[in-house]
């Protein structure tokens, strides 16, 4: 909670660039937050190992998709905010 983006943006990686300022539509909550989340998942870059096929592997795959269920879930406080 309380999170803000001030900046736009384009591109990615190198070609990542600043493309003016941000305007937030999002609201407040009670203590005058933003009432926004932030979510934040790591990437494994596999053209760096022996074989990008590996990326594939049951194991490889099952740690993304665990990944992104708890990162997407949220939290029951959370929840309960956003029902308000």
């Amino acid at each position: 909670m309380g999170a803000e983006r001030y900046n736009n943006y384009k591109g990615y990686s190198s070609s990542f660039r600043y493309d003016g300022n941000h305007k937030d539509p999002s609201t407040l909550d009670s203590f005058m937050r933003k009432n926004v989340s932030i979510l934040a998942i790591d990437a494994i870059d596999f053209a760096r190992t022996t074989s990008p096929k590996v990326q594939y592997k049951i194991e490889r795959i099952l740690r993304e998709v665990n990944k992104a269920y708890v990162g997407f879930y949220g939290s029951e406080t959370e929840d309960q905010t956003n029902k308000k």
